[in-house]
């Protein structure tokens, strides 16, 4: 089943090694922060970011709309 029960625009949905104790650092980001930080490049999936001083990877990109 996938998270929030949607799917994402771009990338993929978090896998069951990702939602465990000192699993993978990765994120969904918001289409929201995707336009308004990084432009909609659709390079973004896959890419390292900062959140809270920590790095993780982006995996997708939520929709516009919920």
């Amino acid at each position: 089943m996938s998270t929030l029960g949607i799917a994402p625009l771009l990338g993929r949905n978090f896998l069951p090694e990702e939602d465990r104790p000192n699993g993978p650092k990765v994120a969904l980001i918001s289409y929201g922060l995707w336009l308004g930080h990084y432009g909609l490049d659709p390079g973004i999936v896959n890419r390292l970011i900062d959140i809270d001083g920590t790095q993780v990877r982006v995996i997708g990109v939520l929709p516009k709309k919920l």
